[in-house]
């Protein structure tokens, strides 16, 4: 996942646009934190990697800005964020091209 900061999606398209990979289609998707956190643990569990053409992946999600401290003694719940966002990338190259190869391991890299 990458953290909510200024230029983190951009940080994590550009390693598509410095080998020149064209991007078909961007999505975000909220999910419920919840949610978010039974798919992490269930992705761990299943040994947190994914194949392609017998290559190892992570796949990344954006986390929501971190909620602000609450005063002593108020709730807090309203404060915490109830979602992260997902994003999908639909992109033109084969899978075995080693620029593709080279511009998920880059990604990889910069994610947590």
């Amino acid at each position: 996942s990458l953290h909510n900061v200024a230029g983190a999606l951009f940080k994590a398209l550009s390693v598509f646009a410095l080998r020149d990979i064209d991007l078909t289609k961007i999505e975000s998707r909220p999910c419920k934190l919840d949610v978010m956190d039974r798919l992490e643990r269930l992705f761990w569990g299943m040994g947190g990697n994914m194949l392609i053409k017998g290559k190892e992946f992570r796949p990344i999600g954006v986390e929501t800005p971190s909620a602000q401290k609450s005063a002593p003694g108020q709730d807090d719940s309203e404060n915490r964020p109830q979602y992260r966002y997902l994003f999908y990338v639909d992109f033109l190259a084969p899978a075995d091209d080693p620029n593709t190869a080279n511009a998920l391991k880059h990604l990889q890299e910069i994610t947590t």
